[in-house]
Formats: structure tokens, C-alpha cells, sequence
């Protein structure tokens, strides 16, 4: 090696090592100690029970059970998911070191933050810049002219006791106002589940004979994803008459524990109903859902379950104080699909109505907020 190269050559490995020296270290991801078990409503439940009501957590590695959350994201993931109905053909699906639904590191606030819980449809079957989240913090800053961070800490497959443990979790990030986004499609699902383990209950099934058609129309339509967003709730609920209630009530419970602890923080607290596919796009593939409702002998007035009861829900919460909005009228309003056919997740162009349709409340949640009103001032 001649005497120039070997100076190039050591002049490249100082600069490399100086860069690594100065680089910016990264940023921290909580750890989490062994537990056996999750504290609900003041009852222990264990792992195994929560398993058996939330299979897709076990040996996952996009998500975890958690001793707060009950289930959290896996921090730092990146997914490509092919998506024939995106105009790309893909999705990427990104968690940051917290696990919120971000492509970069959640460290010191950039900005005001507010904070956004949910599920699938929340958490974003889009790219990150159409989010829900994403779509708030660029209209927020637009409108009040400063720094927003909307953090999204939405997670596939849980319901409103997942969302009282992730707003626990994330409390501590200072966010001035809490989104509560319910799906009626499958949320009052979840919540019931959840509180038939805290109580000790055990829900009764649907009939031999209704149970056979479920498991064929699961079979016959197995590629059909879409029987999860609704489906599956309007069936069960038929077939057990105390559903509905135990689960509106489970539902109020979970969002007052909200707004009670947002309320300590001086926080606001906002909550959506997010109608399914079927109540906003009822005419969209009729003939296909049809077929489908037809052959578990649902109708589309035993569908209709989902709207009545995201209407009970913020009516019992509106008596008490806590702001709601019902996005339905603005988003049947629209001549565009707002929902994938695919799997009925909340597309591109829905998630932009939906934050359309939540940016006044929110706003004036922000304003009313006194955790707004605390803050220093920030320069501009």
C-alpha cells in the first residue's frame, strides 16, 4: 500500500469514528419487567385468559402484552404489507421506539401534543402520512400556527379497556387533549369480552345450528376479511340478548375512567364513534354482503345494531359531560368509498373525512383545555 493510500485509508477510519463518537444516541425503549398478570377494574387477570381473548398478541412480533396497556405495540417495527387497493399496491407499517405509530423517535416534545387511541381503523390500514394522526397534526398546525405532535398509540384487534391502559401509558408524554376514536364495528365486542373476565361471566353461545353456519360462512369466505368489521359483532349479539347492554355499559365505563384521569392531568378528552362500511357505504358490493349476511341469517336490520349503540354510547356520555362527535352524517355524505372492499378498514379518503369531521371539537377541546392554558409559551 503506498503512503497516499494508507493516509486516505486512515484519514476515512478517523472521520468514520468521529462521526460514530458524535452520533445522536437512540432513543429509549421502555422495558418491561416479567408479570403473569394484568390488572383490570381492581381484579387480576391472568395471561392466559387474555390469550384466549386476544390470540393474534401471542408470539406476535408487532405486538405484546403489557401490565398497564394490556396490549402494546412492539417498538420499532417496520412492515411492508402489499395492498392492492392502495394506489401505490403497499402499505408500510412503522412503530417507533414507544411503539406509537410513527416513522420517528417520540423524545422531547417538538411541539403541543395531543394523544389518539384506537384501534386497526386508527391506528392506520394507510401510510403514515394518511392517518388519521397524521392528518390532525398537519390541520392543527395550520390552524394554530405552531408545532403540533398527534401521537398515535392505536393498535390493531383491542377495544376501550386497551384504550384506558395506553392513555395511562402515555399520560406522561404531556399531551393537552386525549382522542378516543370507538369503532362500532367490533369495539363493543372487545369491551364485552374484557368485561365478562373482570366480572367472572360466561357468555352464552349462539345455538349448535347458528354456530355450524358461522363456522361455514368462515370457511366459504375465508378470503373476504371483512367479517371481523361488523359481521361477526351483529351475529353474536343476535344470539345473546344481554350483549347489548352489558356491552354499551362496559363501553361508558371504560371512556368516564378516561376523561376522569385525562381530567386530573387537566386534560381534554374527545371521543368518536366510527361507523362500519356497512352503515356508512350500505350499497357498496350488496349483492357479496348480502350473500354473506344471508347465509349466517343476519339482516341488515340486525346490522344496524352497531349505529344504535355508538348513538347510546355518546348519549350516556354527553349526560355526563364528556364531548363527543358522531362523524356518520359527514361521512355518508360523500360519493367516495371511504372504506377498503377488501377488509373494510377505513381508507385513505376516510380517514381524511374523519379528521375533517373531528378538527372543530378539537380544536375547541384544545382551547378549553387547562393543560393548554398551563403551558409556556412557545416562540414562533
Amino acid at each position: 500500500m503506498t503512503r497516499g493510500a494508507l493516509f486516505v485509508l486512515t484519514f476515512a477510519l478517523l472521520a468514520g469514528m468521529a462521526l460514530w463518537l458524535t452520533r445522536e444516541p437512540p432513543a429509549p425503549v421502555p422495558v418491561v419487567p416479567p408479570f403473569a398478570s394484568v390488572t383490570i377494574d381492581g381484579v387480576s387477570v391472568p395471561l392466559a385468559k387474555l390469550e384466549a381473548v386476544y390470540p393474534h398478541v401471542v408470539d406476535s412480533d408487532m405486538f405484546r402484552f403489557d401490565p398497564v396497556a394490556i396490549v402494546r405495540a412492539q417498538p420499532n417495527q417496520t412492515r411492508v404489507q402489499p395492498w392492492n387497493e392502495h394506489p401505490r399496491g403497499e402499505i408500510v407499517v412503522q412503530t417507533n421506539n414507544l411503539g406509537l405509530r410513527s416513522d420517528t423517535p417520540t423524545v422531547e416534545p417538538t411541539g403541543r401534543r395531543v394523544l389518539v387511541v384506537g384501534d386497526s381503523h386508527t391506528y392506520g390500514l394507510v401510510n403514515i402520512e394518511e392517518c388519521l394522526h397524521s392528518l390532525l397534526e398537519k390541520q392543527l398546525e395550520e390552524h394554530f400556527g405552531e408545532p403540533f405532535e398527534v401521537l398515535n398509540a392505536a393498535i390493531g384487534g383491542i377495544g376501550p379497556y386497551e384504550y384506558v391502559g395506553a392513555v395511562e401509558s402515555f399520560l406522561s408524554l404531556k399531551p393537552e387533549a386525549v382522542v378516543v376514536v370507538v369503532y362500532t364495528g367490533n369495539d363493543f365486542t372487545n369491551a364485552l369480552d374484557v368485561s365478562n373476565l373482570v366480572a367472572g361471566r360466561v357468555p352464552s353461545g349462539p345455538p349448535a345450528d347458528a354456530k355450524k353456519r358461522l363456522d361455514d360462512v368462515r370457511e366459504h369466505w375465508s378470503r373476504k376479511r371483512c367479517l371481523g368489521q361488523g359481521i361477526n359483532q351483529a351475529f353474536r349479539f343476535k344470539h345473546d340478548p344481554t350483549a347489548e347492554t352489558l356491552a354499551v355499559d362496559a363501553t361508558v365505563h371504560c371512556v368516564e375512567q378516561i376523561a376522569t384521569r385525562c381530567a386530573e392531568d387537566g386534560v381534554s378528552c374527545l371521543v368518536t364513534m366510527l361507523p362500519t362500511k356497512m352503515d356508512v357505504e350500505p350499497h357498496d358490493e350488496k349483492p357479496l354482503l348480502d350473500a354473506v349476511l344471508e347465509a349466517l341469517d343476519v339482516t341488515r336490520a340486525d346490522s344496524a345494531i352497531h349505529r344504535r349503540m355508538g348513538r347510546a354510547v355518546l348519549d350516556k356520555l354527553a349526560a355526563r359531560g364528556i364531548a363527543g362527535v358522531d362523524p356518520f352524517e359527514a361521512m355518508v355524505a360523500h360519493d367516495d368509498l371511504l372504506f377498503w372492499r377488501g377488509d373494510h378498514h377505513l381508507a385513505v379518503r376516510g380517514q381524511e373525512v374523519l379528521a375533517a369531521a373531528l378538527m372543530p371539537a378539537l380544536v375547541q377541546a384544545l382551547s378549553q383545555s387547562s393543560a393548554s392554558l398551563r403551558r409556556e409559551p412557545r416562540g414562533r
